[in-house]
């Protein structure tokens, strides 16, 4: 890829030029949101915001065993008749991505769907 340089607008116009003529707008969309993953990544690296990968390894467990306690609380509540909505038990997962990852929402994004995009919502 290209270094990072001029306008917003004129990368993704750029970009949008250099796919094929039938591309799709869902192609186009996917094409632009990957770029601007890569660049906020390669704007991160530049800047030193980086963890290696026994780091990340390290935080992924710990977010496991995190997820796997607040299934057997949320169990538990629903057993003892205390009923949480998916919004809550969502926001409190993200809040721990927020604490422990430094994960952070984007402009546009609604919360929920962009912590069911990171967690792969509906499972394996």
């Amino acid at each position: 890829m290209d270094a990072i340089e001029g306008t917003a607008k004129a990368r993704m116009l750029d970009i949008i030029e250099n796919q094929p003529d039938d591309s799709s707008f869902d192609q186009l969309l996917r094409e632009l949101a990957y770029r601007g993953m890569v660049e906020r990544g390669l704007t991160d690296s530049n800047a030193g915001n980086t963890i290696t990968t026994d780091q990340l390894r390290s935080k992924l467990d710990q977010w496991q065993i995190y997820v796997r306690q607040k299934i057997q609380r949320g169990l538990e509540d629903v057993e003892a008749g205390r009923v949480v909505s998916q919004d809550q038990v969502e926001q409190q997962i993200e809040q721990w991505f927020i604490r422990n990852l430094r994960i952070r929402r984007h402009s546009g994004s609604t919360g929920a769907s962009s912590l069911s995009g990171m967690i792969g919502k509906g499972g394996r």
